[in-house]
């Protein structure tokens, strides 16, 4: 059931976007462990990245058509945040796909 119901939110997602006319980006940002996830959610929206979709406590996605990617990376030093601009693979692909939320994400 878990299975269908992310295949179709993948599907409506790609229909939304697919009709976009400006180029959107889509970029997945997993959430530090050592930090809760509603703190590090508001330490984003005060650097002015609100997550599209969220999945506590794995991370969430940022859906914008600005080009946000020079304020992303003082996330990675500052919260630990990791920020993938492509679908993870290898090692980072299977950690993330260990839990339930990390294979939501």
């Amino acid at each position: 059931m878990k299975k269908v119901f992310l295949l179709a939110i993948s599907l409506a997602l790609f229909q939304v976007f697919s009709f976009c006319e400006k180029h959107t980006n889509v970029i997945l940002l997993e959430a530090p462990q050592n930090i809760p996830f509603n703190v590090w959610k508001n330490e984003l929206k005060e650097k002015g990245i609100i997550l599209t979709h969220a999945f506590p406590p794995a991370g969430g996605l940022v859906v914008s058509e600005d080009d946000i990617i020079l304020e992303l990376y003082e996330l990675e030093d500052f919260l630990g945040t990791k920020i993938y601009y492509e679908s993870p693979s290898g090692e980072e692909e299977k950690r993330l796909k260990s839990t339930t939320e990390g294979n939501i994400l």
